[in-house]
């Protein structure tokens, strides 16, 4: 498979539709119960997955079962192979993306831009007081859209981990370079190289944030392979290249000799 792969599926009625018959019993059950948003986010997202990994696992996507590790991230209750794939999952009410990668650990974030919010207020509360001290000494302006690069990474990091926000984003520090890039100062308890990448969907296909974080076993970088996914009449979706979204920035991790 390729070492990363992005896939972003638009949010409709048709998507819903196309990913009620991946599901099995249970999940089917699970989304009952929710609210309506909620319940079309999840049933595509989890749909999404299912025939990703089967794609991947070469097996039904109905066939792949999940169960939650010892931190609550979803994972595959029996891998069918040695080297089974990460993946996570994210979500807004315009778009479902999940990530594949071939080895390692893999953490993805989406979120709304533009919406309202007061980004030093909650940065005191979730982020490192180097993070916060750097945000105050932005305009209005800027500290809404680096509050959002640093959400959706800190958050894409500790999920790749499986921590949880709580357990996480105030422990994990990002900083600004001076050619731009990002790089991690501190985290949740990860030891390994880190490579990540930074994406922002263009207005077009809707206005949002997406951080994708690839953790590896080797710090050579790797260009995601993006896609976009499209709901069948029947069930399950067709995927086509992605080339939309434009890399805006890149995370590495210092070497312990910085």
């Amino acid at each position: 498979m390729t070492p990363l792969q992005l896939i972003a599926c638009p949010v409709s009625a048709a998507a819903v539709a196309a990913a009620e018959p991946l599901l099995s019993p249970t999940e089917r059950a699970r989304a009952e119960t929710q609210a309506v948003a909620r319940r079309t986010t999840w049933t595509i997202g989890r749909a999404l997955l299912r025939q990703t990994l089967s794609t991947v696992l070469n097996c039904s996507a109905t066939d792949i079962a999940f169960r939650r590790g010892a931190r609550g991230k979803l994972e595959l209750a029996q891998p069918r192979a040695i080297n089974a794939p990460a993946f996570n999952l994210s979500h807004t009410a315009e778009w479902v993306v999940v990530a594949l990668g071939a080895s390692g650990a893999v953490g993805v974030d989406i979120d709304q831009a533009g919406r309202e919010l007061d980004p030093l207020r909650i940065a005191r509360r979730y982020f490192s007081t180097a993070e916060v001290t750097w945000l105050q000494q932005l305009t209005p302006a800027e500290q809404r859209e680096q509050f959002m690069v640093l959400w959706t990474f800190k958050e894409a990091f500790v999920k790749a981990l499986g921590c949880g926000i709580a357990g996480g984003l105030s422990r994990t520090a990002f900083a600004v370079a001076s050619n731009e890039s990002l790089q991690l100062q501190a985290d949740a308890g990860w030891s390994g190289p880190v490579s990540g990448w930074q994406w922002r969907i263009p207005g077009e296909l809707g206005v949002s944030w997406l951080a994708l974080i690839a953790l590896a076993p080797c710090n050579a970088a790797v260009t995601p392979s993006l896609q976009l996914a499209q709901p069948r009449a029947d069930a399950g979706f067709d995927t086509l290249p992605w080339s939309s979204p434009q890399l805006s920035r890149t995370l590495d991790r210092p070497s312990a000799e910085e």
